[in-house]
């Protein structure tokens, strides 16, 4: 096929502000946006406990007075009437939905626990079950179709219905450790079919062949847990991380050692673990978030960064939530909510740096090697990134001046066009790199304006083609 010239390749080229700076090259981290939804909006109170999404897709925020429901477009409050049908209190701690009753569980502070149907709208209060709970629920988790719930104190209950739609109660006594009250922090449960309790005190566990809850390990600065990668547990012991892998839970005494993410070392405890995906998960601190990528049992921990940092000055993250829209959502005890979108479109800043020279500096073109490294031509040669975060950014060598075209042929090699020469990398090897122009039947350059300028591969007939002011030039590749 008979390829013709019709002006040389427009290469586009990138304008990037900012003088000199002392690295190579700087990479800005996803900005996110943050947008609030504060007592200005009508939420009942700043101190918000606890989020939850119901199976309409409304979320349900729970703050230290009243209880918020959340379409999207409007916000509804519902307080404590003692004249009326209504939450049994203004002080919401706890939240859970049961997608198959068409119901929202509600933990409060004062009077125990209570319902929420979606359907008839109407709330149903529940005095009986929490007896022996302090009247504090702390803690709601649905497992098999029961319902887990714990607080102050070391009383457990776990409600279920039967054909009929009557209430049982099966109520559980954690054994007393370390001479402390006890104060459940977290219900969660394994694939075993273990139900574990995190407290103040230490980690509890009830097989599914037992009626009694034992001790698995105690710790005075207590336990929190979360659900994790493939089946996995994590678990927060005295600020720090830790992981039960899958295989770990293989172990018939796995929970008395946790494994450290010693990867991930914040100098604030981390209060919270939410998951995203399979391989991703957020975690915080009462001041940052940090987004965690779970690659072949390898951690890899980002902070996330936002555009405006005033909604966490002054303020206290309590916990994360990750609604089926992947918005992500902060609840704080001074602040009220937050949340940003996972989703949203991301403009990424590069910005080029070099202590010797004095100009700003252009992109003139970007390929990708098989390394997943990009190749960026600039007007002083060609510098390496580096995608998968491995190594620094680079220069490589045979050029300093102006690059004007990069191809990745369909071997592997970068070649590179420049004012007066062409410049191959056998195999992406940037400090390998020989001129086109000493091999033999080159056609030599008649000035210094000739090109080449763009270039291209015919991949089908293994051809390279070249651009210059007065024609093209066709190597077989």
């Amino acid at each position: 096929m008979k390829l013709i010239l019709k002006s040389m390749k427009k290469l586009f080229c990138l304008f990037l502000l900012g003088y000199l700076f002392p690295v190579p090259m700087i990479f800005s981290n996803t900005v996110y946006h943050l947008q609030k939804l504060s007592t200005a909006e009508g939420l009942s109170q700043q101190d918000v406990e606890c989020i939850i999404q119901d199976k309409l897709g409304c979320i349900w925020i729970g703050s230290y007075d009243g209880l918020n429901w959340y379409t999207g477009n409007s916000l509804t409050v519902f307080r404590h009437n003692p004249t009326g049908n209504s939450v049994t209190d203004n002080r919401i701690t706890a939240l859970e939905s049961w997608p198959e009753r068409d119901e929202i569980w509600i933990g409060t502070e004062g009077r125990g626990l209570c319902c929420f149907n979606l359907k008839t709208e109407k709330f149903t209060n529940l005095p009986d079950i929490t007896k022996n709970i302090r009247e504090v629920i702390t803690v709601l988790h649905r497992c098999d179709n029961k319902l887990w719930l714990g607080g102050q104190g070391n009383i457990l209950k776990c409600l279920y219905f039967d054909d009929n739609n009557k209430a049982h109660v099966n109520t559980y006594k954690l054994p007393d450790v370390l001479n402390k009250s006890a104060f459940v922090w977290s219900i969660e449960n394994d694939e075993k079919g273990n139900i574990l309790v995190g407290t103040n005190s230490g980690l509890y566990v009830k097989s599914p062949n037992s009626d009694n809850f034992q001790l698995a390990f105690s710790a005075s600065e207590g336990v929190k847990l979360f659900p994790g990668h493939e089946g996995g547990i994590w678990a927060i012991i005295g600020g720090r991380l830790y992981f039960y892998s899958q295989q770990e839970l293989q172990n018939v005494d796995y929970l008395k050692y946790p494994q450290p993410v010693n990867s991930f070392v914040v100098n604030k405890s981390i209060q919270s673990v939410c998951k995203v995906s399979e391989n991703v998960y957020f975690v915080n601190t009462d001041s940052d978030i940090y987004k965690v990528m779970i690659l072949n049992d390898h951690f890899k921990f980002e902070k996330i960064e936002f555009s405006d940092y005033s909604f966490f000055q002054n303020n206290s993250i309590r916990s994360l939530f990750v609604d089926n829209t992947m918005n992500v959502w902060i609840n704080s005890n001074l602040e009220g909510v937050a949340r940003f979108d996972l989703t949203q479109k991301n403009i990424y800043q590069l910005r080029f740096v070099d202590e010797s020279f004095d100009k700003r500096l252009f992109i003139q073109d970007i390929v990708k090697d098989r390394q997943d490294r990009l190749w960026i031509g600039t007007n002083k040669g060609n510098y390496i990134y580096d995608t998968r975060g491995l190594s620094s950014m680079k220069h490589a060598s045979g050029i300093d001046g102006p690059v004007f075209g990069l191809l990745n042929d369909s071997y592997g090699n970068i070649w590179c066009t420049t004012l007066n020469d062409i410049l191959v990398y056998p195999k992406a090897n940037d400090k390998r790199c020989k001129s086109m122009l000493n091999q033999k039947g080159f056609p030599s350059t008649t000035n210094g304006t000739e090109g080449p300028y763009a270039i291209c591969e015919d991949r089908e007939r293994k051809i390279i083609w070249i651009g210059q002011r007065s024609g093209i030039l066709q190597i077989k590749n």
